[in-house]
């Protein structure tokens, strides 16, 4: 009876040390891909025609580094979010399309955080450069289709606290 009680609690614990381990390792692989998303920010884009008000969440790419990287690598991401790279002061910019592997819909903000520019469906991969179209403080990714979906336009203004 003892050796049968041994036997059921080394199998119970080795059932638990397996279960601890595998999800340990779901925690981990949920810990890096959060750490590569980074933090989301509630920005909007209201429209000047209808008034109406489009939310998204968006990454926040405010230094060199993190501009620099972008949305690179990314295979999917949910239509309700993006990526905002702000500018200390506004400027001339550019992008590319380099190891993007999602097409973007690319919005430009002026100074007055209303919407100067738009390019629709930059294609991944593609390394010929999209400008701003003028002085902008800021530029979001988003996926491509969107501002289609949504009716987004030049003039539309963008709401996000930490311009």
């Amino acid at each position: 009876m003892i050796k049968t009680a041994q036997k059921t609690f080394t199998k119970n614990l080795f059932f638990w040390a397996v279960f601890l381990c595998f999800a340990f390792g779901l925690a981990s692989c949920k810990e890096q891909s959060a750490a590569q998303q980074g933090a989301l920010y509630p920005l909007s884009i209201v429209s000047q025609s209808t008034g109406q008000s489009i939310a998204f969440n968006v990454e926040l790419a405010a230094n060199h580094k993190e501009q620099e990287k972008g949305l690179m690598h990314r295979e999917s991401m949910p239509d309700d979010q993006g990526m905002i790279f702000t500018y200390p002061s506004p400027q001339h910019s550019y992008f590319w399309m380099k190891n993007t592997l999602i097409p973007l819909d690319m919005i430009f903000v002026g100074s007055d955080n209303r919407i100067i520019h738009i390019h629709k469906g930059a294609k991944p991969h593609d390394l010929t450069p999209i400008p701003s179209g003028g002085l902008s403080r800021a530029a979001i990714e988003v996926n491509a289709g969107i501002v289609d979906k949504f009716g987004i336009s030049v003039g539309d203004k963008v709401v996000f606290s930490h311009f």
